[in-house]
């Protein structure tokens, strides 16, 4: 879970209704940790959460990750929603991504 070269350092998670996340990543220039509380988890079908930059910029948006079976494999879309500006939607995009390529490249 971490953008482009971007490696994710550690997590903390309890992965539950109410349950909370911390990732912590590391880039070139600087360290990246966000934090969240699971909403909804419907297992091999859909994961939402809350999304929220500890360290100052975006806060309390919504991410969705729905999980769909094919003959071939799985497919997988992601929604992240309620992000503050335009200049927001364009990292993240950019982000989440380098963060499919990456696990794209792996399976």
């Amino acid at each position: 879970m971490g953008p482009g070269e971007v490696e994710c350092v550690s997590v903390q998670t309890d992965v539950s209704v109410g349950g909370r996340y911390r990732m912590h990543m590391r880039s070139e220039q600087r360290d990246h940790i966000v934090v969240g509380e699971y909403v909804e988890i419907v297992p091999d079908e859909r994961l939402v959460f809350t999304w929220s930059w500890e360290t100052g910029g975006v806060k309390n948006t919504l991410v969705s990750v729905t999980f769909r079976r094919l003959e071939e494999g799985t497919e997988l879309e992601l929604l992240h929603e309620q992000l503050p500006e335009r200049d927001a939607v364009r990292e993240h995009t950019q982000g989440w991504t380098a963060c499919l390529d990456n696990l794209a490249e792996i399976y």
